[in-house]
């Protein structure tokens, strides 16, 4: 900024400073042309042309600033300014980290996605978009630009509220299954145990207690069954169950090894498979409350993800998952993009429309 003051300053040993800014800008020197503006005297034509330099900058925020200032100028100049307080404000939506200059004038911006790091600080900045391009015809009725824009940008809020709705809808049932998983393993956990419990009662147990025995492992067995059938119901395709259930099927034939092993008497046999169908069990339970941690754990990194500033994608996800499988913020974006792809054209008339200095009378 020093620099830059001091650059100003010879500029205006050898011409005034409306000339020297105002050629600063035509040169492409933004940042210089936004101080210059910004060392006059208060005024909105100085607050609209200082946003301008703002906006070829890339400082979207400050700029908003400065067209604020304006919006409420006499004459045409309230619709210029509200008009780039709305380009601003959505700029700085697509892109709310931009904070550098674009280059030489003319070169277009880089277009950003709407920023998933903060889908609900977007829907603000979007809304105030659509507000001040809204109020660009409460000036000038007859502006079909501001109205097409505003319908633009209440278009891109529809479509970030339903995204944002279905994101908490996928994330409530995310939730649910975690729980219907933790429900499962701990059903499962007790199931174990009651298995482990038998094979320690069968060790060393004498041959008369065999009758006992087969009659509390097939109340076990049938626990077993119902809990392989709840668990289908309750967690479906879900690819953590049917791990759990693999694990399950093979505690089903340790049982059907140890009812055998009972018929024959041979009770310490019996109690090894028991021991068996106990750890298959647990197995099953670990991989249910293994894969609940990991849903929970990604849930986390989402949240995380939604607070200012931090930007990221899942840790879990490969490459390529990432690009089959992109966000509804990542898709929204894609749609902005290829509005902003259609409408380049457009976007440069309104730039030579609005985004110039006004000539500035001297009032010093």
């Amino acid at each position: 900024m020093i620099e830059a003051m001091v650059a100003i300053a010879m500029l205006v040993q050898t011409e005034d400073a409306e000339q020297a800014a105002r050629r600063l800008y035509r040169e492409g020197r933004f940042p210089e042309a936004a101080a210059a503006y910004a060392e006059m005297p208060a005024s909105a034509e100085h607050a609209y042309n200082r946003g301008c330099a703002l906006l070829e900058s890339g400082a979207f925020e400050q700029a908003a600033e400065a067209f604020r200032l304006a919006g409420d100028a006499p004459g045409s100049l309230a619709a210029k300014a509200r008009f780039n307080l709305g380009h601003a404000l959505l700029r700085q939506a697509q892109s709310p980290q931009a904070a550098q200059p674009k280059g030489n004038r003319g070169e277009e911006a880089p277009v950003s996605a709407p920023a998933a790091s903060n889908p609900q600080k977007v829907l603000d900045q979007l809304r105030r978009s659509a507000a001040a391009f809204r109020s660009v015809l409460d000036v000038d009725p007859n502006d079909a630009e501001a109205a097409r824009n505003t319908e633009l940008v209440r278009r891109m809020i529809r479509d970030l509220e339903e995204q944002m709705k279905q994101a908490e809808q996928q994330q409530q049932q995310s939730n649910e299954q975690a729980q219907k998983m933790q429900e499962q393993a701990d059903k499962l956990d007790a199931l174990a145990n009651q298995q482990q419990a038998l094979a320690d009662q069968s060790r060393n147990s004498p041959p008369s207690q065999a009758e006992q025995r087969v009659q509390e492992q097939q109340e076990i067995n049938e626990k077993t069954r119902e809990q392989m059938q709840e668990l289908a119901e309750e967690l479906g395709a879900d690819p953590a169950a049917g791990e759990a259930a693999r694990h399950m099927q093979e505690a089903m034939q340790e049982q059907k090894e140890t009812m055998q092993d009972l018929s024959d008497r041979r009770p310490d046999r019996a109690a090894e498979d028991m021991q068996e169908a106990a750890d298959k069990l647990r197995e099953a339970a670990e991989r249910l409350r293994e894969a609940a941690r990991q849903q929970q754990q990604e849930q986390g990194q989402e949240s995380d993800q939604q607070q200012p500033g931090q930007e990221g994608e899942r840790q879990q996800a490969s490459q390529q998952e990432q690009a089959e499988q992109k966000s509804p913020e990542e898709q929204l974006a894609e749609r902005i993009l290829q509005v902003e792809e259609a409408q380049r054209e457009q976007r440069a008339t309104n730039r030579r429309r609005y985004a110039m200095p006004v000539p500035v009378e001297k009032d010093w």
